[in-house]
């Protein structure tokens, strides 16, 4: 395969809640925007052999996804993502991705749905914040 390579190197940004700030030390990255399109029941008394119908609706849906990441408390990633999930708004959002011939950007809204950290005894703190990608995500090369 060519022009193929590894996340390494990508960054990941939230409004906070409009100047966007990287989230720092992402340890497994979310799956990239995806919508699902709205379903709307053509079913009927009489439908073909007892079967559901459906056509595609005009309305698309956005994923939920998580990322996980090493986290030190009070940091301003720790305090972007627990104001984030306090307020409700929807944030703008930015992903930085490597290319072999440069980068490749997608950009959006997004909503904090949970974020929940760990305490653990034998090893580093680590954060998982989810979130459900909102409106049409933009993407293309980079600069």
């Amino acid at each position: 395969m060519t022009g193929e390579r590894t996340g390494f190197g990508s960054t990941f940004k939230m409004g906070n809640p409009s100047t966007l700030l990287e989230l720092a030390n992402i340890e497994d990255w979310p799956d990239l925007p995806s919508f699902s399109s709205e379903l709307l029941d053509t079913t009927n008394f009489k439908t073909a052999g007892g079967f559901m119908t459906y056509i595609g609706g005009p309305l698309k849906d956005g994923a939920e996804t998580s990322l996980v990441m090493k986290i030190a408390l009070g940091s301003a990633s720790d305090e972007a993502c627990r104001l984030a999930l306090a307020d409700g708004l929807e944030r703008p959002y930015e992903m930085v991705l490597p290319t072999v011939d440069g980068t490749w950007e997608i950009s959006g809204n997004l909503i904090v749905r949970n974020y929940v950290r760990t305490n653990p005894k034998k090893d580093l703190r680590l954060a998982t914040l989810t979130i459900k990608w909102s409106g049409e995500a933009t993407e293309g090369e980079g600069s």
